[in-house]
């Protein structure tokens, strides 16, 4: 895992030609304008899914790991928490499923990741997470929000 501001997104180019592209293009992008739903940027290698919704608690979110796809979330308006446990303390729920990309798991939160405008976070395959948590429980929060998939 991998936590930063996008205007520093440079200094982690040496994570992979894809993931370097990926971080470019991120920098480079006016946020503002990126599209809810798929945004391409190169064919299936590397996209970004913008959505938009209300931050909840954590019973009403989901543990989730993927194989494919490393996930790069940045946040374009307001703040959610991300949760964050290794895959070696997670046990599997929901076998893979191919088509989506998706594991659902279950366990407990290692770490508990504020992300705020202008902040990323990549996940790798090992990096099980819980994203779309409220800052204040009981409170939602409105988000903008971007997650790049950039396959391995």
């Amino acid at each position: 895992m991998v936590i930063g501001m996008i205007q520093d997104a440079a200094r982690y180019k040496g994570l992979g030609p894809r993931i370097a592209d990926a971080l470019r293009w991120l920098q480079s992008v006016d946020l503002s304008t990126l599209q809810e739903g798929k945004n391409p940027i190169r064919n299936e290698e590397i996209f970004c899914n913008v959505n938009a919704y209300n931050t909840k608690t954590k019973e009403e979110r989901v543990w989730e790991g993927h194989r494919q796809y490393i996930d790069i979330h940045f946040m374009i308006k307001g703040k959610e928490v991300i949760a964050v446990s290794p895959i070696t303390e997670m046990k599997v729920k929901q076998d893979y499923n191919a088509e989506t990309d998706f594991i659902e798991f279950e366990g407990n939160a290692q770490q508990h990741i504020s992300l705020q405008e202008g902040m990323f976070l990549i996940a790798f395959p090992e990096d099980i997470h819980k994203t779309a948590l409220q800052v204040i429980p009981g409170t939602a929060c409105a988000v903008r929000k971007g997650i790049m998939k950039v396959l391995l």
